[in-house]
Order: C-alpha cells, then structure tokens, then sequence
C-alpha cells in the first residue's frame, strides 16, 4: 500500500516553492522580520548576473516596500473573500 503525501496547494499555509508559481500584481502573505504580512508584488528584478529572480513588494500593513529576496518567503496567495475580510480589497 502506498502513501501518498497531501500536495502543497492542499495545505492552507503552504509555501510558494517556485518563482514562476509568484504573479506580479497579486497579494500574498509573506514573511518579512520573522513576521507574517500580507505584501502586494509590485515588480520583478534581476540581481547579480545568476539569474535569480527576485521580487519589490509592498507591505500592506505599514505601505513600505521590500524586497522579497526568495520565491519561499512567500506563503500563500490571499483570495478575494480574504482580502475583503482584511479591507484590503
């Protein structure tokens, strides 16, 4: 008998694992400071000459910006009954 392991998108709190899983223009929950916030990305940008992609976000709570510097600081994507909850929408 083999066990099959939940998927991520199962989990309510997974972690965005991919950079193409991350769309710009979207509200995700991110941890900034060892706390979690929600954080719209606003753009992508490309640093140092590895190809790594990395995101400029804004923390929604406080209006600064950040950087987010990996595709797993990114936990799950708000949806819009969340969003309205929060008076982010």
């Amino acid at each position: 008998m083999a066990f099959d392991a939940p998927q991520p998108a199962a989990c309510p709190d997974a972690q965005i694992r991919h950079w193409f899983e991350v769309e710009i223009g979207a509200i995700y929950i991110a941890k900034i400071g060892g706390i979690l916030r929600p954080v719209r990305i606003l753009r992508q940008y490309i640093e140092g000459g590895h190809n790594e992609r990395k995101w400029v976000a804004k923390n929604l709570e406080t209006g600064r910006l950040c950087r987010i510097g990996r595709a797993t600081r990114l936990r799950r994507r708000l949806g819009e009954r969340e969003l309205f909850e929060r008076g982010l929408a």
